[in-house]
């Protein structure tokens, strides 16, 4: 859908990934697009950067790259905005994002796209072989954009 923006998260650039359902796409919510993330991508991209955080240019390895991310993640939520809870660090985000994404009644199967989960089980493998189904954007943007996050309120460009 040209009018929904996504990251899409593949295993270019050496990124290891476990298994081919974590291969997905991610709507971007709409704040981020009206705070000028775009501007952001832009920059990098006219500057032939491969990352638009500045703290992982130089990393060619895009799963090191991840991880300077989320250390570089925990050093802004604790001293930018005062999240001095340990135990909450960019990987607890995704703990919290399924949990809204169920409260806002998001299906099972929907919230297993944005988390790049797969079902379990060998009956969940027939049929996998299949050309690959269209991916529900439209659906999975109006769910990312459903959920509340009051501290987006706060952020500025």
């Amino acid at each position: 859908d040209p009018d929904i923006l996504c990251f899409n998260i593949t295993n270019a650039n050496s990124r290891r990934i476990k298994e081919n359902a974590r291969k997905r796409f991610v709507p971007i919510r709409h704040e981020l697009v009206e705070l000028g993330f775009l501007d952001l991508v832009e920059n990098a991209r006219s500057q032939g950067k491969p990352f638009v955080f500045s703290v992982i240019q130089k990393v060619e390895d895009a799963t090191r790259a991840s991880n300077y991310f989320s250390s570089f993640w925990s050093d802004i939520s604790r001293k930018e905005f005062g999240i001095h809870d340990k135990r909450l660090a960019l990987y607890s985000f995704r703990h919290t994002f399924k949990k809204k994404l169920k409260a806002v009644g998001c299906k099972k199967d929907m919230r297993d796209l944005l988390m790049g989960h797969a079902e379990t089980g060998t009956g969940s493998k027939y049929g996998e072989k299949r050309d690959a189904e269209p991916v529900p954007i439209r659906e999975l943007s109006d769910y990312v954009n459903r959920i509340d996050w009051p501290f987006l309120k706060n952020i500025q460009a």
